[in-house]
């Protein structure tokens, strides 16, 4: 999830795939705060006090994340298929790993 802060201050937290398309507010727009207009698949129009640099960034910075914890859950499987018989001590320290990334993966 991302933050997207309305002109009232209030935050609005948005799933990066929920978003069709952002449009940069025009000069009356943000005389009144509004920086940009969030639409989102389902149709809702979000009024954003967050310019679309700001968006695109949440949304670039999500996604490294993401990409992160994909990162690390494949590293950790392929760590522990790579080797067979009896765990060896990497093996037992690899599996907390690999519980955590899955958790972070989940979590979002």
């Amino acid at each position: 999830m991302i933050k997207i802060y309305k002109p009232s201050c209030a935050i609005l937290m948005l799933h990066p795939d929920a978003i069709a398309y952002i449009e940069e507010a025009g000069p009356s727009s943000q005389w009144h705060g509004i920086k940009a207009f969030v639409r989102t698949f389902d149709g809702r129009v979000i009024e954003s006090g967050s310019t679309v640099r700001e968006i695109e960034s949440a949304i670039q910075r999500k996604a490294a994340s993401n990409y992160l914890a994909d990162k690390k859950m494949r590293d950790a499987i392929e760590f522990l298929l790579a080797t067979s018989g009896p765990a060896t001590a990497q093996q037992e320290e690899c599996w907390p790993l690999l519980i955590a990334a899955i958790e972070e993966k989940w979590s979002q």
